[in-house]
């Protein structure tokens, strides 16, 4: 009976260990700011979105390309920052450390980047009508084309977003996930007191950690293979024609890095289960030796 119940123990132990591993996959990933900025200056996001821009850009824009390449890789430093603005203050939010979803956005360095090479472009490619002119006519005449281009690059000072700016169904879908962040943290320390106290159970039932080692041993070697079979797919798994092929270029590695936390996981229970398989079986032999030397 009671290696029946131990066995029952242990088939609890090892589903309640496979959710501490998820939740502790969800903790260090999707649920971790850290990890997103990570993600965004690994992935080179600026550099792909750079390129997209440049991409789509209308046919009459297309002279300008060199000029809005040059201004976004100049403004790399300042679009990081807003992005790890952005993504802290959405996470605060998400954790509930703010009761307002608030980003702010500068754009005065981007205006004045842009209208800086655009200046540039105008003075190295000046028709002849402006070549011909004397020094005083042409300063009069680049000074008109400054004034032009300042009023025709029109960026607000400052961009506001908040939750009102976002699809309704998103919104919903950011609340909701809110209210479920609130509990993921009380429901993660509650799924390990329970893997303890399980664990104590087998111990007690079956006067052995031996029980314990196989279930940590168990669920490593899963969690390793499973994290290992998703990155081969990942990696073997054909673009998606309707994703960007600059976006496609980087899932792999996203997905590697996704499921990064896990493997460290697995590997930390499979050594675990490994020291306390053979913890077990060296206070079984020294009980047997023990009790098989004659009494004093």
């Amino acid at each position: 009976m009671k290696l029946f119940l131990a066995g029952i123990l242990g088939l609890l132990l090892s589903v309640v260990l496979l959710l501490i591993s998820l939740a502790f996959l969800m903790d260090h990933t999707l649920l971790s700011p850290d990890f997103a900025i990570a993600e965004l200056e690994r992935s080179d996001a600026v550099g792909i979105a750079r390129e997209i821009i440049l991409k789509n850009l209308p046919e009459n824009a297309r002279p300008y390309a060199p000029t809005v390449a040059s201004s976004i890789e100049e403004l790399r430093p300042w679009f990081l920052q807003q992005a790890r603005n952005a993504i802290n203050a959405g996470y605060d939010f998400l954790f509930g450390r703010s009761e307002r979803l608030q980003i702010t956005i500068q754009t005065e360095p981007l205006r004045h980047s842009l209208l800086q090479h655009l200046r540039q472009y105008v003075r190295d490619n000046l028709p002849p009508e402006y070549r011909n002119l004397s020094p005083a006519d042409q300063a009069r005449a680049l000074a008109d084309l400054d004034k032009e281009l300042e009023a025709q690059v029109k960026i607000n000072p400052v961009y506001h977003f908040g939750i009102d700016s976002i699809p309704a169904n998103a919104r919903a879908a950011l609340l909701r996930a809110r209210g479920a962040v609130a509990y993921f943290r009380v429901t993660y320390n509650i799924a390990i007191a329970l893997a303890v106290v399980l664990a104590l159970g087998i111990v007690f039932l079956r006067r052995s950690f031996l029980g314990i080692g196989i279930v940590l041993l168990l669920v490593g070697v899963v969690e390793f293979g499973a994290c290992n079979f998703v990155c081969s797919m990942a990696l073997s798994t054909p673009p998606d024609p309707a994703v960007p092929g600059e976006i496609s270029a980087c899932l792999p590695q996203l997905v590697q890095h996704l499921v990064q936390p896990l493997q460290l996981f697995s590997i930390g229970a499979g050594i675990a289960g490994l020291a306390v398989i053979l913890l077990a079986i060296v206070m079984c032999v020294m009980r047997k030796a023990g009790a098989g030397q004659p009494a004093a």
